[in-house]
């Protein structure tokens, strides 16, 4: 059951950036930055942690999305992951993925998944509030 506690962002705010970012709250109960992605084909998510060294791909709102390149980009080490699955295909962390995070869409909404997550802190279109 979908629920506002756990709506991470409507689609149309992809109007805005392909790339949104958003935190929420594992059942460990350590908050989480993340992102969502609209790439063309689907929308995905991913927590925003690059695997290289375990640090955030940035602290940013959008200095994480590489558009020339149409990858995600870690500011730190400079490795790019394809916003399709995660992969990073340039970098240290070569061959190594993103971790992704459940979540479900619907026509107009996309959600944190409920069999997972215990909520979303919401995303205010300029930045997070908790």
């Amino acid at each position: 059951m979908k629920s506002q506690d756990n709506l991470i962002c409507y689609r149309s705010e992809f109007n805005r950036s392909p790339c949104l970012n958003f935190r929420y709250l594992p059942t460990n109960g350590e908050i989480t930055e993340a992102l969502v992605i609209d790439n063309g084909d689907a929308i995905v998510a991913f927590n925003n942690i690059c695997p290289h060294q375990q640090v955030q791909l940035s602290w940013g709102q959008d200095d994480w999305y590489n558009a020339d390149s149409d990858k995600l980009f870690c500011i730190f080490h400079g490795a790019l992951f394809q916003m399709t699955d995660g992969l990073c295909v340039k970098g240290p962390c070569l061959g190594q993925h993103l971790q992704p995070v459940a979540i479900e869409v619907s026509a107009d909404a996309v959600w944190l998944s409920t069999k997972l997550e215990k909520y979303c802190l919401k995303f205010n279109g300029i930045g997070l509030v908790g």
